[in-house]
């Protein structure tokens, strides 16, 4: 594919004297039909060669300005190197010039000095030279840099307002990814935790299987600069495509235990390296591998929604999972593996019934007591969590509080004592307990009696 061209002028006003006979009162503009664009040539990152073209450039003097014999044109690259000896033939004038200096393999920079004379109204033009990008880093750049100088007094002074500056050469990542949507489940207290609540999910009758009912959304865009299609400018190496979508690899980590399966809008379940397995049979899904808690799948269609099913057998722990999107290696296309991007995909917490009382001390005493009647069963144990807070509102940390299971119909009591000891400075105490109905007392001791107060399941005490 021809490379793009790109014309390389720059606006300012001069004025020298040169022993050389080169232009006074020196200057360049833009051509009136002449356009600017960002870059001349986009490469993508990661890939396995970046031995590129550097695009055309057209340096135009103007109606008075003329190189001299002995005038030099400098080209200096701000970053890779020159992946081919630099020629007189790279760079054509209306004279000839020959290479003074640099342009071997591996340099960065070369000089040529003009051995005669184009004229005024001169056009150079730097062609055919290929560039070794592969020390350019991911998402940077390469510019170039041009020099014409003379020499006044015996020193090399610069002509027509050089420097001038082109951005030739851009690398860029093929696709950026986007999470839009998150899921968020609870697990029902009510079934030992080990089903979404049907706020949350659906749980099919017949299986058990409890499947979310909000799927994350997670979307690949191709980079916009790539117009659907890489532009190839380069000798070799360098993808004229993009990866091809099976090439793009979903691992999703978190804890599997108990998760069924992860279906997708259009994927097939893999390997961790990203080749397709036959571990599943079921079409659109992952596959899952709970000794290393994660799950893969590779690409079907850059937008995908994921589903989270779980057996409904296994007492659910609260659980976040978040994805990251990989290319693998395209030996054929030309890419190496490479990260895309990813983050939290997934949440799930569980339920259970909550009390709060905002006065508490140490001759407080809570009683908690169980009216489901079936504590005991799976995650619905009748554990009791508590939570402490100082007179400021700043968490308390408890250490060495340890509270008994409610059973089923029975009561629990904590001493105030016990908590304060435990959590010095404790004002406030938040609770949950695993069971689906609850009463909790808090009895006071004050300096007229005792008092009491009082509150049902997800309660707040209030005093």
């Amino acid at each position: 594919m021809k490379v793009l061209q790109k014309t390389l002028v720059a606006a300012g006003l001069a004025t020298a004297v040169f022993a050389t006979g080169a232009a006074q009162a020196a200057t360049t503009t833009f051509p009136a039909t002449a356009t600017v664009p960002a870059f001349a040539s986009y490469i993508p990152n990661n890939v396995s060669s970046a031995i590129v073209d550097l695009p055309n450039i057209i340096v135009q003097l103007g109606a008075t300005e003329a190189l001299s014999v002995d005038d030099s044109v400098d080209i200096t690259l701000s970053a890779g190197t020159f992946d081919a000896a630099v020629v007189a033939g790279n760079l054509t004038n209306g004279g000839t010039v020959a290479v003074a200096s640099g342009g071997a393999i591996g340099d960065s920079t070369v000089k040529f000095r003009v051995t005669a004379t184009g004229g005024a109204n001169d056009t150079l033009t730097i062609t055919g030279i290929t560039i070794d990008a592969s020390s350019v880093p991911d998402n940077g750049t390469i510019s170039v840099q041009v020099d014409m100088k003379g020499f006044v007094g015996g020193e090399s002074t610069n002509l027509f307002s050089t420097p001038l500056t082109a951005l030739g050469i851009s690398k860029q990542p093929v696709y950026t990814v986007a999470i839009s949507d998150t899921t968020a489940g609870t697990f029902e207290v009510a079934t030992g935790f080990t089903t979404l609540t049907s706020a949350t999910g659906t749980t099919n009758a017949t299986t058990g299987v409890s499947t979310s009912s909000d799927p994350a959304d997670v979307t690949l865009t191709q980079n916009p600069v790539f117009a659907g299609a890489l532009t190839n400018q380069t000798t070799t190496g360098v993808p004229a495509a993009e990866p091809i979508i099976g090439d793009i690899l979903y691992t999703i980590s978190g804890p599997m235990t108990g998760v069924s399966g992860i279906a997708c809008t259009a994927c097939t379940g893999s390997t961790s390296a990203g080749v397709a397995s036959t571990a599943t049979t079921a079409a659109n899904a992952f596959v899952i591998d709970s000794a290393n808690s994660a799950a893969y799948a590779v690409s079907g269609a850059l937008d995908q929604d994921f589903t989270f099913a779980f057996a409904g057998d296994t007492v659910m722990s609260p659980a976040s999972f978040t994805v990251n999107v990989t290319t693998t290696t395209d030996a054929v296309g030309g890419f190496l593996a490479s990260t895309v991007g990813g983050g939290a995909i997934a949440t799930f917490g569980r339920n259970g019934s909550s009390f709060a009382t905002n006065s508490f001390g140490s001759k407080n005493k809570l009683t908690i007591t169980d009216h489901s009647g079936v504590t005991g069963a799976g995650g619905a144990d009748g554990a009791i969590t508590l939570t402490a807070y100082d007179a400021d509102g700043a968490a308390v940390t408890c250490t060495g509080l340890t509270i008994p299971n409610v059973e089923a119909n029975a009561t629990v009591t904590i001493q105030g004592a016990d908590v304060l000891a435990a959590c010095p400075g404790a004002k406030r105490i938040d609770g949950i307990v695993n069971s689906t109905t609850i009463n909790v007392t808090n009895v006071k001791i004050t300096s007229d009696g005792a008092t009491m107060q009082s509150g049902n399941n997800a309660g707040v005490i209030a005093q």
